[in-house]
């Protein structure tokens, strides 16, 4: 794969992938370089913008091939340069990054935080890996806490422990740091313990979403529901069941006014500035022109807002919730931008299912029991199965969509999408990763322990 190179006149330098992105995109800074992955491939860069090419030229050593960053520091506007794919240091962050934005699972934010800290550390962002591991330690200590008491051992206390010890000086105390290395050291030794909780047959696989039982959906009063776009919502807001579930439902509370509302996961911050962000959108189904916006509240577990729709009859609409950085003008509530929030949809619980399975299969080697290990495989292999079938059936609804669009303006980028989305199907039916830099995060093995 390759890019197109853009050198603006004040010397900012640019580049772009000529590949459609699956999953994301998802950024992030390093030295002052903003990199762009795709969720699906995240070694694999779909978009740089360095203010400078001596800037850029500084972080050839977060790649793969430093070569290929010493081509793009010196091509001139409009040269085409072979994709940079990151060094396992900085996939390491990379990873983080997409399991935070992507994952559909109720992982621990804390837990999260923690991962980040170690992931800043290992792209070599001492600053804000200081800052993160100071805002973490707390999580770090009910880990522990948390280990001891229910005998975990394996693979998330060895993350624990590497994540404790990689801490830069002064961002834990000494007391704290040598207190978590004192209780984690047992575990560590301990090669036999009984972590693995056996499922009831009704929970099945779908370890990272709250049961359809705990729901208040309401059915019988809501007029319409949506399926939300998941690419323009902070991750893990909402509760997701399944993909073909509607989150968003919406009813006609008086005349020319709709009330939109979902209901957010337990856990969620609902004073945290990106929920307390979050706008409705109302447009016409047929064209996906916007009609009104509002800003929502939470209320009793759920995220609301009323829309003045004028005239609009309710049947001729489609709504949905958007974060506050999501550029209106660009949103898509036409038929096909509705198409590829489905698709969108199958892709990240895809991608979720085969990080589930990897997180289980990682702690099979947590207890000698063959009780515990078969069990853990089963569920991994259930989870794996998930995830194959929901990457094909995102490959088959994309190419329905491209059969459709034949001929249209969509034509070329849907033929686009479609090839990534085959290429991310192959790699969801690979076996999943539980070594290397993409290996399950602590966030992840701590979800598959507790489940």
């Amino acid at each position: 794969m390759s890019g197109v190179v853009s050198v603006r006149a004040d010397g900012s330098i640019s580049w772009r992938a000529d590949t459609a992105v699956v999953l994301g995109p998802v950024p992030f800074e390093v030295n002052g370089v903003l990199l762009t992955v795709d969720g699906a491939f995240p070694d694999v860069v779909v978009d740089l913008a360095a203010p400078s090419s001596t800037a850029l030229a500084a972080t050839a050593q977060w790649f793969a091939d430093p070569t290929v960053i010493s081509q793009l520091a010196a091509a001139a506007d409009g040269d085409i340069i072979s994709t940079p794919v990151l060094a396992e240091a900085l996939s390491v962050a990379a990873g983080v990054r997409v399991v935070d934005a992507i994952h559909l699972g109720d992982l621990d934010e804390g837990v999260v935080l923690l991962d980040h800290a170690g992931g800043a550390l290992a792209a070599g962002d001492a600053e804000s890996a200081t800052e993160l591991y100071a805002l973490s330690s707390a999580v770090a200590e009910r880990l522990v806490e948390q280990f001891t008491l229910e005998s975990i051992t394996g693979p998330p206390v060895e993350r624990l422990a590497e994540i404790v010890a990689a801490a830069p000086p002064g961002s834990i105390s000494d007391a704290t740091r040598q207190r978590i290395t004192r209780d984690l050291t047992p575990l560590l030794s301990r090669h036999d313990a009984e972590w693995v909780q056996i499922l009831g047959a009704e929970q099945g696989s779908n370890l990272f979403y709250n049961t359809i039982d705990s729901l208040h959906l309401g059915l019988a009063e809501v007029r319409l529901a949506f399926p939300v776009d998941l690419r323009v919502l902070p991750p893990r807001l909402l509760k997701f069941v399944g993909v073909e579930v509607p989150e968003l439902q919406v009813e006609t509370i008086k005349p020319a006014v709709i009330e939109v509302a979902a209901d957010i996961r337990d856990d969620a911050n609902t004073d945290s500035v990106e929920t307390l962000s979050v706008f409705a959108v109302a447009a016409e189904a047929s064209t996906g022109d916007l009609l009104a916006y509002a800003p929502t509240t939470v209320v009793d577990g759920r995220i609301v807002a009323e829309l003045d729709v004028g005239d609009a009859p309710i049947d001729s609409l489609r709504c949905s919730l958007v974060g506050s950085g999501t550029n209106l003008e660009a949103l898509r509530l036409d038929p096909v931008g509705a198409a590829l929030t489905r698709i969108d949809r199958y892709c990240r619980y895809a991608w979720t299912q085969r990080r589930v399975a990897g997180a289980l299969q990682a702690n099979t080697g947590i207890s000698s029991r063959d009780v515990f290990l078969t069990e853990t495989q089963e569920r991994a292999d259930a989870a794996h199965r998930e995830a194959r079938d929901a990457a094909e059936s995102a490959v088959a609804l994309t190419r329905q969509l491209v059969r459709r669009s034949r001929g249209s303006a969509n034509a070329n980028d849907l033929a686009a999408y479609l090839d990534a989305l085959v290429r991310f199907a192959d790699t969801t039916g690979a076996p999943p990763v539980i070594v290397g830099p993409f290996a399950p995060t602590l966030a992840e093995l701590v979800l598959a322990g507790d489940t």
